[in-house]
């Protein structure tokens, strides 16, 4: 299931960073800065809280690339941060509220985590890798857009999940 998000485009601190509004029931999301061009973007189906903001790229109108889907109304968050395709989820790290990380190396048609069978380290290591590569691109973003704060945040959120153990 995919769900209908508009980007919101703010004067200064979420233009740089792209960020969609998830609706849960697939309904445009009212926007809370200013509506732009609509993206699409699936949400992950194991995170609880709503509504999402994919903060990440949206090509054609399909979130697209490296960025962090942050979940919830306020902290504690959680967060999926990985790769998107065509509006689809690809792999990445689910963060809980809970503070537990669920490494998916894909997602299954009810867009549920996928796990490694533990047989190949290297694919859950390169998921890490990608999860911290996308939570350093959303920092980077509000860097550059002048928010230090949201830059330090999704800094620290890459930090937390490269600094995670595989199990």
């Amino acid at each position: 299931m995919r769900f209908s998000i508009p980007t919101i485009a703010a004067t200064g601190l979420l233009a740089a960073a792209a960020a969609c509004q998830v609706s849960a029931n697939g309904a445009p999301a009212k926007p809370s800065i200013a509506a732009a061009k609509p993206c699409r973007a699936e949400m992950p189906a194991d995170l609880t809280t709503a509504p999402g903001h994919w903060l990440g790229d949206c090509r054609n109108g399909m979130a697209d690339g490296l960025g962090v889907t942050r979940s919830g109304r306020a902290a504690p968050y959680e967060f999926f941060a990985g790769r998107m395709r065509d509006g689809r989820l690809v792999d990445g790290v689910l963060v809980l509220k809970s503070g537990l990380m669920m490494v998916a190396i894909r997602f299954d048609e009810q867009r549920h985590v996928v796990v490694s069978d533990g047989l190949r380290p290297s694919e859950d290591e390169a998921v890490f890798r990608t999860a911290t590569a996308a939570a350093e691109t959303v920092s980077k973003r509000f860097a550059a857009a002048g928010s230090r704060s949201s830059a330090a945040y999704y800094a620290n959120l890459a930090k937390k999940i490269r600094n995670a153990p595989p199990e």
